[in-house]
């Protein structure tokens, strides 16, 4: 389970399972995984020197020490392999003194000076920006062969924009860029230790209604950046994923738009309609999930199925409980767990996850009944999906009709999802929804997907029922 912990970052939603502390708060971070840090905002300076703000003897002491401890603290991070992200404001610079005072002359004539220098807040991060320029702008492209950045910039994009552009040193990785291509406002730097410091452009994540689902979204891919930096990279797809067949009618659009585009001429407003025909292809990618992935991966394909069937589920984590998916549906609240297996069937450990899972979950103050639980299966997944053999053990099925648990394989998800996302079928999204609902301890057997207005929606999937028969289960 990753921790997160956010320092000053005042437009988080409580609701984003992510552990918060201002900047005056003396904390530690070392029981965080992954820091969220935003740039300190000095005191309000009451005198001015050379145009800018400058501080009291005892405000430049306090303010001096805070920058320096959370740079002693965020520097530790990094050493021990952590992850921090860094949102980066317009610098601010004030005055700070020095503790030196200069006295000159006798008497009447007697004069001290007090001696300032420079302070910005950037001396907070443990790593050092070069080429800082200070301008807000909004025009953001991604950086070539920079993927890292698709899925948190697909989200977050409509919400962020930059005060600051840099020129990335040696062995900084740019992930974010200006228009003109020559200036970073997004860029990752490794330590030798493994841990990084990732630099995002500033986002006010309350800039519309859906503050709590920005937030939630947010925290969501930042960890999916940090799963992939510690050597968590997205499941390549088997090499059967490459038939037409699995091909779905929004790819093949995207294809044929983005290879037009890559015909047109090199120009600035040709690159940003590649970059965003890039960013959408690499969204309706995800959904593929469901036929081949495993871990972070295969849990967004399947939050990304339900979403697509009406289910508004969500993955939950709050530092002491995390779970895959979580979700109402027919006024049952459902628990699920997410695996996918390279070569074998889905065995009786995920069951007893997901037992421990509902009854930690229902010890939780604000749960007053035990969740159902649903075990989401990609087992097999390296061979396609009519050539897998194994399924769920004997175990599993056993285990999952004395629990009333729903059984899901993945793969079969997929063709009703992407049907789903292509047209507004109520009535088929309400029969998806409900075989999930009815399946009491066996594997969901979703409606056939309709070819055309009198298509039978009743009868089974003929794909699914092949596999319930295979894992020992009753057809429907």
């Amino acid at each position: 389970m990753t921790n997160l912990f956010a320092v000053g970052f005042e437009s988080l939603h409580d609701g984003a399972s992510a552990a918060s502390a201002s900047h005056d708060a003396e904390v530690s971070l070392d029981d965080a995984d992954v820091i969220l840090f935003s740039l300190p905002i000095p005191p309000t300076a009451y005198e001015a020197y050379q145009g800018k703000p400058c501080l009291s003897d005892d405000q430049s002491f306090k303010y001096k020490e805070k920058l320096s401890r959370w740079q002693r603290e965020l520097a530790s991070a990094v050493r021990a392999g952590k992850t921090v992200f860094v949102e980066l404001t317009k610098p601010q610079t004030v005055y700070v003194a020095t503790g030196t005072v200069e006295y000159s002359g006798t008497g009447r004539n007697s004069r001290s000076t007090r001696h300032v220098v420079e302070q910005s807040n950037l001396t907070a991060l443990p790593c050092t920006l070069s080429g800082v320029i200070v301008g807000t702008g909004t025009e953001i492209l991604t950086a070539q062969r920079s993927q890292m950045l698709s899925q948190y910039w697909a989200k977050i994009r409509h919400l962020s924009w930059y005060e600051v552009r840099f020129a990335p040193a040696k062995g900084q990785q740019p992930l974010l860029t200006t228009k003109n291509s020559e200036q970073a406002v997004s860029a990752i730097i490794p330590y030798e230790s493994g841990g990084h410091v990732v630099i995002l452009p500033a986002v006010n994540l309350d800039a519309d209604r859906k503050h709590r689902i920005n937030s939630i979204e947010f925290v969501r891919v930042l960890l999916d950046i940090d799963a992939q930096l510690r050597g968590e990279p997205p499941v390549p797809p088997a090499g059967w994923m490459s038939e037409t067949r699995f091909q779905t009618a929004a790819q093949r659009r995207l294809q044929e738009e983005l290879l037009r585009l890559q015909e047109a001429e090199a120009e600035a407003e040709a690159q940003r309609e590649r970059t965003r025909v890039q960013m959408s292809l690499q969204e309706a990618n995800v959904i593929h999930g469901l036929l081949f992935a495993q871990g972070k991966q295969l849990e967004k394909a399947v939050l990304r199925g339900l979403a697509a069937m009406g289910v508004a589920a969500q993955g939950f984590t709050d530092g002491e409980s995390e779970f895959d998916a979580v979700f109402m549906l027919d006024g049952t609240r459902m628990l699920g767990e997410v695996e996918g297996r390279d070569s074998a069937a889905i065995n009786i450990d995920k069951i007893t996850q997901l037992e421990r899972n509902i009854a930690e979950d229902f010890a939780r103050d604000e749960v007053e009944t035990h969740a159902k639980g649903v075990l989401f299966g990609n087992p097999q997944r390296l061979v396609p999906p009519e050539a897998r053999t194994q399924i769920f053990t004997t175990k599993c099925l056993s285990s999952a009709q004395r629990n009333h648990f729903a059984l899901i394989l993945t793969h079969t998800m997929f063709a009703p999802a992407t049907y789903l996302e292509q047209t507004n079928d109520i009535e088929y999204a309400t029969a998806c929804r409900a075989a999930i609902s009815a399946a009491d301890g066996a594997v969901v057997t979703f409606p056939v997907v309709p070819t055309d207005n009198s298509a039978s929606r009743a009868s089974g999937d003929t794909e699914t029922r092949a596999a319930n028969e295979s894992a020992g289960a009753p057809p429907k």
